[in-house]
């Protein structure tokens, strides 16, 4: 019998090293868990704040932007716009001359000119030739009456 009970005290020493190791074991693990749990929520909590900052930047890289842009529209709404007179060449220049003309009207007026300049030649060209064929046709009478007085000269 007591060797019974030494076996018992043995299994019940034996089982309570186990439960002791198993409750060690336990918390060691609930202890890996938290500091998991720990490691993770640190991790979050600087990735969070990594976002953070870099909205943060990003928001006031789009303020500037948006500011400097502001101020460009301002200072382009105070500047006076140039203002551009349209050229037009049918209107005469405002010098004050009498004999001021548009650019169209002293274009009209150049090729007038040269048409009236080719007509002219035109004329003076027909002038000359029919002053060349009277003067060939004149040569051509002429040839013939001495032709005919030499072959009366001869005939006589």
């Amino acid at each position: 019998r007591q060797e019974n009970q030494e076996k018992e005290k043995q299994k019940a020493r034996e089982l309570a090293e186990k439960i002791i190791e198993a409750r060690k074991n336990a918390w060691e693990a609930q202890r890996g868990v938290e500091e998991q749990k720990r490691k993770q929520a640190e991790d979050l909590a600087v990735t969070k704040r990594e976002l953070w900052e870099r909205a943060r930047k990003e928001a006031e890289i789009e303020r500037v932007k948006k500011q400097d842009l502001i101020m460009q529209i301002r200072a382009l709404e105070r500047v006076p716009a140039p203002k551009v007179k349209v050229y037009d060449p049918s209107e005469t220049p405002d010098t004050g001359t009498i004999d001021a003309m548009s650019l169209v009207e002293l274009r009209a007026r150049l090729n007038a000119l040269k048409m009236e300049e080719t007509f002219t030649r035109e004329d003076k060209r027909q002038s000359i030739l029919a002053r060349k064929r009277a003067r060939e046709g004149d040569l051509t009478h002429r040839h013939e009456r001495l032709i005919e007085f030499r072959k009366m000269a001869s005939a006589e």
